[in-house]
């Protein structure tokens, strides 16, 4: 329950003292605001100011990411501030019972990190303070508080205004030292960007060893010349009295290329005139390395560098708008490889994925400039055949492929031989849109298969193989209505407790002929089919239903579902999640949804709107299988979702593959920066265990702490104080 903060023993004089400085709703001041706005800088917080408390309220003289201009005195943090005499630090005000339930923590602003410094009145009163604060918690290093007194005696300064002279002397003194010990580089630039002031953070940012090296000269001189006209722009801006912000690039002084965040405003003097532009940057080279690694992700398979599912697909849609616009036909290949498996499961994964980089060389070898080889995922590949005068270059490029591949692969000293199945389709002949065009590449590669021969062209008469996937459709409807599919739960271990964090609940079809069937086999075709609506219903039920068994025994975990790109377009969705939570009232935090950076990206608009909803109801959000599909990073930090899960094509080799290392520690680092746990997919070994943590990764999931199993066999693990990985050891990787 919250408490009003106690009054003051001194409570009369202190109102006297305050009222004295006749300072209590006067206008907003520059010598105060230039306060705030630098311990905003400093502490990099969204909220600072300068209150005053009297009999009933907060009054803010100077405030900063604050809309409001007073609080009443009974809720306010800086009542407490008042009767300390040094800082009153609060790193969590939802972990401090005093302030847990206060409307300013439950609400707008939201505090949870809060830091004040007590002022004074001429005679040592305490009437107000000068505070920060942040949504979220932190805590305070030696160095900060001895910053933040600082400034408190800088505002203190600026209070009491008895001896202007000497007040004026120490705050610029007290702002030198700020300036100095500010770990970004901060300058103070002329209109012609001749460069005034810098401190020493800012020396060692461009390598001078000499303030000499930089003072007096040009900025320009520094900055790289596709940047030049943007920092131009920029001054010229702050000039006119704008604040602005821009990222550019400069090269140090001993040729180290930097990236570099620039925040800029006018320096004005003491008649108000803008006589100067000062400039805090900060340097962003790790983070345009990262977003850098996570775009070329985004496009290209990291194991083979092809193009992957996303750009091939791009390329593609530009591809056929061009040919039915300039009428000429173009050729899309679709083939996968035959005995490929047999590799997989003899040599292991890893030589699986030497055959597949030598695929991906040989197919380089026979097509033209500018035709696209893409890896579409698995031992699936495409290729783009832009601009054709006839069908007889498909037929020439698919001939050379079998060619290539009849080469054996020499693996471990033994020759292995790959052959392929290759099915073409062309625009206009066979379809005019990008979708049917890739459908009917895939019949036509099936019927090669079926056939045994090396290429086959699309024709009608091929689409009798959908009787198939009508059957298929038909069994998979029954399997649903008539409990055929089964739950089993993957758990994700936290490194820093060693304790059950979550459940992953994984699907299984025990077909009532052909036993057991994999996700892999069906999961994809209930998508295409519009049955994956139905069959996540059946999921969210089944698992909000253990939920519920599981509350009663006394345990509580969450457990995560995947979803599917149709669900999002499933209008009913929101309401079908909202009445099972209350059918089997379970309450949404014990809720996960994980979906896919592409799943994402069909409909970023609408996804985000879903998503967002989600996150009111207080369920949690992964963003599942991260790096093999997302598109833009600035949409990633819109997203409301709680946590990340690297894709374990990446993680199976992050110990012997130093690309798939260096991709797995951008994207924890990434994660971080955008304050979202990160969750690894795909550990199978102690090795890769141990090389995770040392990346500061949160949470594993893998064959190395157990393969998924079903809720009875959980159950025991879950009352366990942390995780036995004796127990985990895999005893087969069939079950997945």
């Amino acid at each position: 329950m919250m408490v009003p903060p106690p009054l003051p023993l001194d409570e009369n004089q202190r109102l006297e003292s305050l009222l004295t400085l006749k300072i209590l709703d006067t206008l907003p001041e520059e010598r105060f605001d230039r306060v705030t706005q630098c311990a905003l800088r400093l502490f990099n917080v969204p909220v600072s100011f300068i209150s005053l408390i009297d009999s009933e309220r907060q009054w803010f003289k100077s405030r900063q990411g604050l809309s409001i201009s007073e609080i009443p005195r009974s809720i306010s943090f800086c009542g407490y501030t008042i009767n300390h005499h040094d800082l009153f630090v609060i790193p969590d005000a939802l972990q401090d019972p005093r302030f847990s339930d206060n409307p300013l923590v439950i609400g707008e602003p939201f505090i949870r990190f809060y830091a004040g410094c007590p002022l004074t009145g001429t005679d040592k009163h305490f009437i107000g303070s000068l505070a920060i604060m942040d949504h979220i918690p932190r805590e305070m290093k030696p160095d900060d508080l001895v910053f933040l007194r600082n400034l408190a005696y800088w505002a203190q300064n600026e209070l009491t205004l008895g001896e202007v002279n000497r007040s004026l002397a120490e705050s610029n003194h007290l702002l030198k030292m700020i300036v100095d010990a500010e770990p970004e580089c901060i300058n103070l630039i002329s209109a012609n960007g001749t460069v005034r002031k810098i401190n020493p953070a800012g020396l060692e940012m461009i390598e001078a060893d000499h303030p000499d090296q930089i003072l007096g000269k040009s900025i320009f001189s520094i900055i790289t010349p596709k940047d030049r006209s943007g920092f131009k722009a920029l001054i010229e801006a702050v000039f006119r009295g704008e604040s602005e912000k821009l990222e550019c690039d400069i090269i140090g002084f001993k040729g180290t290329r930097r990236s570099l965040e620039i925040l800029a405003v006018p320096f004005r003097d003491s008649k108000d005139e803008i006589i100067a532009l000062l400039a805090v940057i900060r340097d962003i080279t790790e983070r345009k390395r990262n977003e850098e690694t996570i775009r070329y992700l985004a496009y290209y398979d990291s194991l083979t560098l092809l193009p992957n599912r996303t750009l091939f697909h791009d390329r593609l849609k530009q591809a056929v708008l061009a040919s039915l616009r300039l009428q000429k036909p173009l050729a899309l290949l679709i083939m996968d490889l035959n005995r490929f498996k047999e590799i997989n499961d003899t040599l292991g994964h890893h030589k699986g994925d030497l055959v597949l980089k030598e695929v991906g060389e040989r197919l380089r070898q026979v097509v033209r400039e500018s035709d696209t080889v893409a890896r579409l995922g698995g031992d699936e590949f495409a290729i783009l055949l832009p601009s054709l005068e006839d069908n007889e270059y498909a037929a020439l490029v698919a001939q050379k492929i079998l060619n290539v591949l009849q080469a054996p692969f020499i693996l471990d000293g033994l020759a292995f031989e790959v052959g392929t199945s290759i099915g073409i389709a062309v625009c206009p002949d066979h379809a005019e849109e990008v979708n049917r065009l890739i459908q009917r590449a895939d019949v036509a590669m099936y019927a090669a298969k079926g056939a045994s021969m090396g290429f086959v062209f699309y024709s009608p008469e091929q689409d009798k193989h959908t009787a198939h996937r009508l059957a298929l459709f038909g069994d998979l409807r029954y399997g649903i209505e008539h409990d055929e599919l089964k739950l089993h739960y993957q758990p994700k271990i936290d490194y820093k407790t060693r304790q059950i964090n979550g459940l992953e609940a994984l699907v299984r079809w025990e077909h009532r002929f052909r036993g057991l069937v994999l996700p892999d086999q069906f999961i994809s075709f209930a998508e295409e089919t519009g049955l994956i609506n139905p069959l996540t219903e059946w999921v969210l039920n089944e698992v909000l239903h253990q939920s519920f068994i599981w509350h009663h025994m006394g345990i509580e975990v969450p457990i995560a579902i995947n979803l599917s790109a149709r669900n999002f377009q499933n209008e009913a969705f929101l309401a079908l999640v909202e009445g099972l939570l209350f059918k089997w009232d379970v309450e949404p935090r014990l809720l996960g949804l994980e979906i896919t950076e592409t799943a994402i990206m069909q409909d970023p608009a609408q996804a985000l709107e879903i998503l967002k909803k989600l996150n009111a109801m207080g369920i949690k959000l992964s963003i599942d299988d991260f790096g093999t599909g997302y598109s833009s990073l600035s949409y990633l930090r819109k997203l409301p979702v709680n946590e990340i899960k690297i894709d374990k094509t990446f993680v199976k080799d992050m110990t012997t593959n130093e690309d798939d290392s260096v991709i797995v520690r951008s994207i924890i680092d990434l994660g971080h920066n955008l304050n979202l746990k990160v969750v690894a997919e795909g550990v199978e070994d102690h090795h890769t265990w141990v090389c995770l943590e040392t990346f500061h990764c949160d949470m594993a999931q893998g064959f190395f702490m157990t393969v998924p199993v079903s809720a009875q066999e959980i159950t025991p693990r879950l009352r366990e104080p942390s995780w036995n990985f004796m127990k985990g050891s895999p005893e087969s990787k069939t079950s997945l």
